[in-house]
C-alpha cells in the first residue's frame, strides 16, 4: 500500500506504507468535524492549485469552513480488519491503552 509520508514545499509525498504504525507521518485522523488531522496537529486543506492541491495548515489556525471534507465512500481495508482482529485475539487494547484506535 503506498500512502503519504511527508510534505515539502511541493506538497505531500508519496512512500510505502510502514505497517508497524511507528512511522508519525502516515498518521491521520479523520476528526469528527470532517477535518484531516496528522499527528504533528496539522489539518490538510485543498486548494485550487493544480501544481499544489494539498498543503497543511494547523489545525488550531483554521478558519470556520477550512480543511472540511465529506466522506462519500468509506470501506476498511484488509491490513486494518487484520490489525483489528490481532489486537483484539491478544488483547492488546487492554495490555497497551495508549494504541491508536485499537
Amino acid at each position: 500500500m503506498i500512502v503519504w509520508t511527508f510534505f515539502d514545499e511541493n506538497g505531500p509525498n508519496w512512500y510505502s506504507c510502514d505497517i508497524s504504525g511507528q512511522n508519525l507521518n502516515q498518521q491521520y485522523l479523520l476528526r469528527s468535524d470532517g477535518r484531516i488531522e496528522r499527528s504533528d496537529h496539522d489539518c490538510l486543506l485543498l486548494q485550487r492549485e493544480p501544481d499544489r492541491p494539498v498543503k497543511k495548515k494547523a489545525c488550531k489556525l483554521l478558519g470556520a469552513d477550512e480543511g472540511i471534507f465529506d466522506t462519500i465512500h468509506t470501506f476498511e481495508p484488509s491490513e486494518w480488519q487484520l490489525y483489528r482482529k490481532e489486537v483484539a485475539k491478544h488483547r492488546y487494547a487492554e495490555e497497551f491503552p495508549y494504541l491508536l484506535d485499537h
